[in-house]
């Protein structure tokens, strides 16, 4: 597959995605609560976030503002049947910031466990974004570690009111979770992997440059970091081309090479067996940059999408790596 033939599927399956910004959508937040009892309703519990004001980093001449923890509180529901949604708001109004988490906890005896942060991105408009992953996240439970979805927008309810990420939500939303990760209920903050694949790959990793020193490991399970604004300048000169898009034009001057170098912890990066030579030239080229990384080949043509569900070599790949990342 050819570079240009790459970010013109890239382009596609964004124009594609459903963002949407129509008053009259439900958030995918709403949605996945509304599954909730009203004994999970009843019984949540709220907590203050720390009192902190963190700052991120900067990146391809681009700087995140400073994110204030201390305007977001922390609303735990009720675990049942192993599973338990936090919701992390953002003022009081009706139409505050918000946005949740899954947390499915491991049928264990332990009062804490280790965590896998899953942060992808799915069609909003769906509504199932984590139905999309539970797969996954049983998989993940099934190893005695807890998996915490992350629902990376909410319809007109989404950090800065976008239903599409954006690079200052996604950082608001992850540097406001792992700022409270020791207050959720059932996980060791000291033990925590980092995992985003689908095209809100190069997101998570401008917010992960400042939180490397909270996870374990970030795994990369696909390559949708390789649509990086180098690919799409080289293809569209003129941003008028793709401002419309709302990858490209987030993307389009944030270069991947300046995002890795800052990002200081192993980092598992999965791609299939035999892959097209074009890609797999730029993926050595990118995935490079890296200052510690593993590079697992595992699956001949293996479809990414199998991830979502928990099957396939390249999930079970990973599940084997999750163990020796926190060293069981």
């Amino acid at each position: 597959m050819k570079k240009k033939t790459i970010i013109a599927m890239a382009l596609i399956i964004a124009l594609f995605s459903g963002c949407s910004t129509d008053n009259g959508s439900v958030s995918v937040t709403e949605q996945s609560t509304s599954n909730t009892t009203s004994e999970t309703v009843a019984e949540t519990t709220e907590t203050t976030t720390e009192s902190t004001t963190e700052t991120s980093a900067e990146t391809s001449g681009m700087t995140m503002p400073p994110v204030d923890t201390d305007a977001w509180t922390m609303t735990a529901g009720k675990k049942k049947d192993h599973q338990q949604i936090v919701t992390f708001t953002k003022g009081d109004s009706k139409y505050a910031d918000k946005f949740s988490i899954r947390v499915i906890h491991p049928e264990t005896k332990a009062k804490k466990n280790p965590a896998v942060v899953i942060l992808n991105y799915d069609d909003p408009m769906t509504g199932y974004f984590f139905e999309a992953y539970e797969g996954c996240a049983d998989g993940i439970a099934n190893e005695g570690t807890a998996c915490i979805m992350v629902e990376p927008f909410g319809i007109e309810e989404s950090v800065c009111g976008s239903s599409c990420p954006t690079l200052k939500n996604i950082n608001e939303i992850l540097t406001v979770l792992f700022a409270n990760m020791d207050k959720i209920p059932g996980i060791d903050s000291s033990k925590v992997i980092f995992w985003s694949n689908s095209n809100v790959q190069l997101f998570a990793l401008n917010a992960m440059q400042d939180k490397c020193d909270k996870v374990s490991a970030i795994f990369l399970p696909g390559t949708d970091f390789l649509y990086d604004g180098a690919c799409i300048r080289k293809d569209h000169p003129d941003m008028k081309e793709v401002s419309s898009d709302w990858y490209a034009g987030e993307m389009y001057y944030v270069d991947a090479k300046d995002l890795f170098k800052k990002i200081d912890t192993k980092v598992y990066i999965y791609t299939p067996l035999v892959g097209d030579p074009d890609e797999e030239k730029l993926c050595e080229e990118y995935s490079a940059y890296f200052p510690d990384k593993v590079w697992e080949r595992s699956g001949m043509n293996s479809d990414y999408n199998m991830i979502n569900i928990g099957e396939g070599e390249i999930f079970e790949k990973a599940m084997e790596d999750l163990k020796t990342v926190f060293g069981d």
